[in-house]
Parts: C-alpha cells; structure tokens; sequence
C-alpha cells in the first residue's frame, strides 16, 4: 500500500535496515522526464554526508558502488563534487551537484525517513556519474552521445552549460 509521501517503501522497514547497515537504497520510478533507473540513498546524512543519487545504472551496481562509499567514509574526507574518483570502478567516477528541483522530485523517501524519524532533519545530495569508455563525463562535449540519455545530469546549472 503507498504511504501518502508518493512512495512504496515503508518507513519503518527502511529505519530498521538503517539501524542496521547505516543507510539504505531506494529503486524508484524515475520522474518525467528522466527515464532512466533512478537509485538514491537514506542514511548518508546521519554521518554528516550527502546523500547519493545514480541515474541510469542498474540497482545492483549501484547498491556496490554506494557500499563501498559508505564503507570508505571513514577513509576519506568526503566524496567531493567535481573530483575524478579511480577507486570505485574499472572505469573513472565523479560527483556532480543535484539542483533542489531534481532532489525534491527524485528522494522522496529520504524526504519522508527524515521528517518521521530525525525530526525533518534537512540534507543534501550528490549525483554519482560513471564515464564512457573513453574516460569522459557527459559534461565533456565529446562523451559518448549513445550514453547521454542514459546519464542525465541533475545539477541544472551544469546541465545548461
């Protein structure tokens, strides 16, 4: 049964999985015009970092990927905006802002895990970006224009550049 913040996951299923693992990920119906798998995270904030969203990768790399973050958080400083990552995959990552719209449209149930359990605690997000075989990012003019549907960037600013 959908719960009335427009989404199916219960929310005391997803506080458990948290009390357990430290965050959770949600596979959710991407909103228009976006088509792609969507993927995001619950939890992040907790431990003062963004939350994570992918956009057209499928959920089980993404849980992988989101993992090894959560994992490494304590090795790193932080997962920056902008910086080129060689340690998550065979292929170079990076992180791209997502604009208020696309996070209020997108993480839903972190909207709602926050307001019922943390008291509306506010948090942000960040945008998990894989390359193309060549390297480049679809911020570079020469990506792979066959991936570009399938990594729609979420940070408007950089998306009309």
């Amino acid at each position: 049964m959908s719960e009335p913040h427009g989404h199916d996951y219960p929310l005391e299923q997803v506080h458990a999985i948290i009390a357990v693992r430290g965050w959770h990920d949600i596979h959710a119906q991407p909103p228009k015009p976006l088509r792609a798998t969507t993927i995001y995270t619950v939890g992040f904030a907790l431990v003062g970092r963004p939350e994570i969203v992918c956009v057209g990768l499928s959920h089980n790399l993404v849980a992988q990927f989101v993992g090894q973050i959560y994992h490494r958080l304590g090795h790193h400083d932080e997962y920056s905006v902008g910086v080129v990552y060689h340690d998550l995959a065979n292929l170079p990552m990076t992180f791209g802002a997502v604009s208020n719209r696309w996070k209020e449209n997108i993480c839903t149930v972190t909207t709602a895990y926050y307001q019922q359990f943390h008291s509306g605690k506010p948090f942000d997000a960040i945008q998990l970006i894989w390359s193309d075989k060549c390297g480049r990012f679809p911020m570079d003019r020469r990506f792979d224009p066959t991936m570009r549907r399938a990594i729609p960037l979420l940070d408007e600013k950089a998306s009309a550049a």
